[in-house]
């Protein structure tokens, strides 16, 4: 049980579907044909179509020409469709496969497949946007090791039909998302009225909710299941599994936390209660 993802047969899913693609395959038994149709596919069409809308509309919506970098404006305008979408379906996973341990390690929905196939391939889509946006080297490595990470865990849940839950309970901290990109819009357009300020507050709350209390309470459940319950959690996954997963988990909390604290300063300072300093007053 050493190995990353176990051959196993696939486990029992409760669902009110009843279709052609419904219980899901494992991925070893899926055909391409069957990815290229069915939730793989659709969600890099969608994650494309929405990249290629991004590039389309970065130029007319971007005031700044001096400051501009057409890959980063198109991946945040092609975001903005898709996450609202990754987080309902991980949302809806998460409340309703939240107990007992048995469903939460080994039961999946439709809700669970369409947002692990939609989150891998947005990661997908917009991996060469790392590279060739403006963000800073050191930006860079960190969020090639975030979506490398993501690709690996999530694509695990795909692979063996696993542990869904603690796939959808990580996924919800992308509310914070929303919010993020609403501010790097507003932020391109130079648009600082009481929408941004109203927005910068509800982002700064729910970094709170949905990433630094989400993340160790995450880890919790996860060891209470593991000690509580062995037989439907330990004896039913990888080491890999058991390690990797919560690893990744402490390593978004950690880049969560780094986060916030920028987060804060720039809260404070929309706020006027911490006064910027010339150089940011310069740059904003």
């Amino acid at each position: 049980r050493f190995c990353c993802f176990a051959r196993t047969p696939a486990p029992q899913h409760r669902s009110d579907n009843s279709s052609k693609m419904w219980p899901p395959k494992q991925l070893h038994d899926m055909t391409f044909m069957e990815l290229l149709c069915g939730e793989a596919g659709f969600w890099f069409c969608m994650n494309v179509l929405s990249m290629g809308v991004g590039y389309w509309l970065a130029p007319k919506l971007r005031l700044t020409d001096a400051k501009s970098n057409r890959h980063s404006d198109a991946d945040l305008i092609g975001s903005i469709p898709m996450f609202p979408l990754i987080c309902y379906f991980a949302i809806k996973h998460t409340y309703t496969h939240s107990d007992p341990a048995q469903v939460r390690w080994n039961e999946t929905s439709p809700a669970a497949i369409s947002f692990l196939w939609a989150y891998v391939m947005r990661q997908v889509v917009s991996f060469p946007a790392v590279f060739m946006g403006d963000l800073k080297f050191a930006d860079k490595i960190l969020m090639t090791v975030h979506h490398v990470a993501s690709i690996i865990c999530y694509g695990g849940g795909i692979a063996t039909l696993r542990m869904h839950y603690w796939a959808c309970f990580d996924g919800c901290c992308e509310v914070t998302t929303i919010f993020l990109n609403n501010l790097l819009l507003f932020r391109a357009m130079e648009y600082k009225g009481v929408f941004n300020t109203l927005n910068g507050i509800i982002l700064w709350l729910s970094f709170i909710v949905f990433r630094l209390v989400l993340f160790p309470y995450w880890l919790y459940q996860f060891r209470m299941d593991l000690k509580t319950d062995p037989s439907e959690t330990a004896a039913r996954t990888t080491l890999f599994e058991r390690t990797v997963y919560p690893a990744t988990t402490i390593m978004l909390f950690l880049m969560s936390a780094m986060w916030f604290v920028s987060l804060t300063k720039g809260m404070l300072k929309a706020l006027g209660i911490v006064k910027p300093k010339s150089k940011d007053k310069k740059e904003s």
